[in-house]
Formats: structure tokens, C-alpha cells, sequence
């Protein structure tokens, strides 16, 4: 073998390494996506359809609150799902683990009685969404970070 072509033989090899070593230490960006507005979704056999394509079980969920809704309502606040229903006690936070899964928890409502007409408000800064009860009568602000409190700046950040 020529050195000439053992030399461009030798830069390709440091080449692909070098690029390969680069792309396996680049800085990874996570997105925090919020919705604007929540949607109301059906429960079919313990199973939610986004219009996105994706699908999520949530049969532990009913389970767990002990109620089968017709349907559930569903926002997106800073890259977790937040689910409710009517007759929940509870609000729950799905928090994408893969591409395939997520992991799952419940924050209690405040005052523990099974939710009436729930509803999700935005708030401007993304990192609260406002639960609305009773047609407004009770509002309670959900943090991102799974805490509950009367206004989004009372949620230490």
C-alpha cells in the first residue's frame, strides 16, 4: 500500500471518529411544550387518541380514581400532560419517560371532592394552567411542578 493512500486511509478514520465523537457530546435541547387551550378526549376501553397520532393508556388512571368517564379533559403544560375528569378527586400529571411511555402521578385537589365540570384556563407565562370548577365558582392555579395554589405567583418557582 502507497503511503499517499495510507495517509487519506488514516484522515477518513479521524475524520468519522472526530464526527462521531462530536455528535455523541453535542448539547441535547428538551422541549417544554405548553397547549393553548386543553382538549376533551374520549375514553375508549381505557385508551385516549390525540389528533397528533399519539395514543395513551390511561386504565390505571380510571382505576385508581374509581370512575369510567365518557371522556377526560387534557392540557399540555411545560412538556407534561395534565389530565382531570368529572368525578375525579385528583389531577394527573403524565410526564413522557421515551418514546413509548411516561411516567405517572396524582396531585390531590384541594378539598379532596370529586371535580364538576372541570375545566383548564392558560395562564400567559406557561408554567401554570387554572383549574375551573363549577362553571368558575372555584379556580385553583396547577403549577408545573405539581404544586396547587390560589394564584400562579404563589407557587414558589
Amino acid at each position: 500500500m502507497s503511503l499517499r493512500l495510507w495517509t487519506w486511509k488514516w484522515i477518513g478514520t479521524l475524520l468519522v471518529g472526530a464526527s462521531l465523537m462530536i455528535t455523541a457530546c453535542a448539547p441535547k435541547l428538551y422541549i417544554k411544550e405548553s397547549f393553548r387551550q386543553s382538549v376533551t378526549v374520549p375514553v375508549v376501553e381505557g385508551t385516549i387518541a390525540l389528533d397528533r397520532g399519539e395514543t395513551i393508556e390511561v386504565a390505571a388512571i380510571l382505576k385508581k380514581e374509581k370512575v369510567k368517564p365518557a371522556k377526560v379533559l387534557l392540557t399540555r403544560l411545560m412538556g407534561a400532560y395534565v389530565l382531570t375528569a368529572e368525578g375525579f378527586r385528583n389531577i394527573w400529571f403524565l410526564q413522557p419517560t421515551g418514546k413509548d411511555a411516561a411516567s405517572y402521578r396524582f396531585v390531590a385537589t384541594p378539598d379532596k371532592k370529586p371535580l364538576t365540570a372541570p375545566q383548564f384556563e392558560h395562564s400567559e407565562s406557561h408554567n401554570c394552567v387554572t383549574l375551573v370548577l363549577n362553571n368558575g365558582a372555584s379556580k385553583w392555579n396547577i403549577h408545573h411542578s405539581g404544586q396547587i395554589a390560589r394564584r400562579c405567583s404563589d407557587v414558589v418557582k
